[in-house]
């Protein structure tokens, strides 16, 4: 008994001497340096060249607009070979890796002809737009 005692002893007292050990900075107004956590004051930007590049996050990569790959112009290059295609574009949006085509067409296929009028037209896609897995449909018009 005299040990279980002890143990609780032991333990309230580190306890006690954990709790005198707090430090006490964040209850003044000031860091350890003397500083102000809260500056009221207006930053002097006279000086800078950029005032936009010291907000942005220094933790994301830069990539300048010339390397930057631009889905609308593959869009639009799908499009533009859907109707040399002889098709009406009607859907294609990008997700991923994957461009989603949907196309319409003016005439009645059936299973197996739309099927390989699909093959077509995805081979004709991927050669223009290596880039990208092609999931191409083809709907008839009404």
């Amino acid at each position: 008994m005299k040990i279980i005692y002890y143990i609780v002893g032991v333990l309230i007292i580190s306890s006690f001497v954990g709790c005198g050990m707090l430090d006490r900075s964040f209850e003044r107004e000031e860091d350890r340096n003397g500083q102000r956590f809260v500056s009221n004051r207006e930053m002097n930007w006279e000086g800078y060249e950029d005032e936009g590049k010291y907000y942005q996050n220094p933790n994301l990569l830069h990539f300048p607009e010339r390397t930057a790959v631009n889905n609308d112009d593959d869009v639009e290059m799908a499009a533009d070979i859907v109707v040399q295609a002889g098709y009406e574009p009607d859907s294609i949006w990008i997700n991923g890796n994957t461009m989603w085509v949907k196309a319409t067409a003016t005439q009645t296929y059936g299973h197996e002809k739309r099927l390989k009028e699909e093959a077509k037209l995805r081979k004709k896609l991927l050669n223009a737009l290596p880039r990208y897995q092609f999931e191409v449909e083809i709907v008839e018009g009404g």
